[in-house]
């Protein structure tokens, strides 16, 4: 397309001449097409977007699935090292500080940034009276996680460390055991120091050492102890009166017995002992405790404990009790041993007895309690006459105390079926049997206490302090 010179008339490209002004069209000129009439490309913009926005989908997704899964396994993580932390503390709290070691280990073990598990395991150590590990462990925490109460705690006990040079020993309980004498002393105003500030060494004192000693050597097979007339039980002829018995005459016995047939763990879980004080005579006695025999099922926490007491310079076996499922025995400080079993579904027995100064094992009193149908066991026809067996009457208890020589009884009723349960007693009275009051019996059992020479402040259950004993040469019969 051209145009015309002169006046800019649009031409045809063959016109020879301007059909407007008649110029000639030599002097027209062709120029390019307006702008208006070139052709548009559209722009492809639709797609592009689309494209974009799954993308941008795809990120949100991704980021929202990771960041669930990250609190999911987070919450998970902080659950398992709860868990745990209770275990360990509940371990702990039993006396099973070997157990509680290995909860508090995994927790680290699980988040090792966590002070906690630290601070529990250093206390643990201590209780065990493994005091290096108890620093190690806290410097150890320190260092991976930089807490401020670690740290306090670091600087506590190396405190406690120079107050008291050489508590890491051997038989850790014998600095408590001094250190309970020196506060009663205070307590009843007796030096215990001269005036040249050094210890008084009293003919008492010294015996407690020489005792210490001597249970020292015993705890390490160095030597034996004498078995007591009165320590009773199924030993296979261990345990017979006057046998004298060390350390490995107990573990084999104890592996003949118990572990051989423990199941695929032949082993003990740990040897616990402490320093008690049977009678309240201020004379240390040795207690031991050989934990994990599994008599009736798998880590059913069965026991045997033995006391061993000093007696004019050699040492005798006092006293033996075995602790499993069924049969919970437990020994306390002052020499009371508690124990509490299951004659079944509706029968319980418990029994009272104390270790005396003179380590000898008195019964203060046994009872059985019968609840429900088996309270029908003191009179079968009595109890057929006024219920029918399928009474739910649970509540009724027919307990049987022994004390001394004597036996007595005691009654109470479910007043779901009172009438029946009062009919039940009538007859029994009638037969001649005679119920007490609780009040009765409690003053039948402190005149026998009283008539046996047992000391009432004995009864307290003040729990023992065991600790647990490493020695390598017992390894073969403890396990990890």
């Amino acid at each position: 397309m051209k145009y015309c010179s002169k006046c800019g008339n649009q031409m045809q490209d063959e016109a020879m001449f301007c059909a407007a002004c008649g110029h000639k069209a030599e002097g027209s000129v062709q120029t390019m097409p307006a702008r208006d009439e070139l052709p548009v490309k559209k722009k492809k913009t639709g797609k592009l977007w689309k494209v974009l926005l799954i993308v941008v989908a795809v990120i949100i997704l991704a980021v929202l699935i990771g960041a669930i899964v990250f609190l999911t396994a987070r919450a998970k993580k902080t659950g398992e090292y709860a868990t745990y932390i209770e275990e360990a503390e509940s371990y702990a709290e039993e006396g099973k500080f070997d157990r509680a070691v290995k909860e508090l280990k995994k927790a680290i073990k699980l988040s090792e940034k966590d002070e906690v598990a630290y601070l529990l395991l250093s206390d643990v150590y201590e209780e065990m009276g493994e005091y290096d590990k108890a620093t190690e462990i806290l410097e150890e925490g320190y260092e991976i996680t930089d807490s401020p109460k670690i740290k306090k705690a670091i600087k506590k006990m190396q405190e406690n460390r120079d107050e008291k040079p050489g508590v890491s020993g051997e038989l850790v309980a014998e600095a408590v055991l001094t250190e309970e004498r020196t506060e009663e002393a205070a307590a009843e105003e007796i030096p215990a120091e001269t005036g040249t500030g050094e210890s008084e060494e009293t003919p008492q004192r010294i015996m407690e050492e020489e005792i210490l000693d001597l249970y020292d050597d015993f705890l390490k097979g160095n030597t034996s102890a004498c078995v007591s007339n009165d320590v009773t039980g199924n030993f296979d002829g261990y345990m017979d009166a006057n046998n004298r018995v060390a350390m490995q005459d107990i573990l084999e016995m104890l592996q003949a017995e118990y572990l051989d047939y423990s199941g695929s763990d032949e082993t003990l879980s740990s040897i616990q002992y402490s320093f008690i004080d049977c009678g309240k005579d201020g004379v240390p006695d040795l207690a031991l405790r050989f934990v994990g025999l599994d008599y009736y099922c798998d880590d059913d926490d069965s026991n045997m404990t033995f006391v061993i007491r000093y007696e004019d310079g050699e040492l005798s076996v006092c006293y033996a009790g075995f602790h499993y499922a069924r049969g919970i025995l437990e020994l306390y400080h002052y020499g009371l041993v508690e124990y509490l079993g299951s004659g079944g579904a509706g029968a319980m027995y418990d029994s009272y007895s104390l270790i005396g100064e003179d380590g000898r094992c008195k019964e203060v009193y046994s009872a059985s309690h019968n609840y429900g149908m088996w309270a029908g066991e003191i009179d079968y026809e009595a109890y057929e006459e006024c219920f029918d067996y399928e009474q739910e009457n649970d509540e009724l208890c027919i307990a049987t105390y022994y004390i001394g020589d004597g036996i007595f009884h005691t009654y109470e009723l479910d007043y779901d079926y009172e009438e029946e349960c009062l009919s039940f007693i009538q007859l029994l009275e009638e037969k001649g049997i005679v119920f007490c009051s609780k009040e009765d019996i409690d003053l039948l059992i402190k005149s026998n206490m009283q008539d046996n020479g047992m000391k009432e402040e004995c009864m307290e259950k003040r729990e023992i302090d065991w600790l647990t004993l490493h020695e390598s040469s017992y390894s073969e019969y403890v396990g990890e």
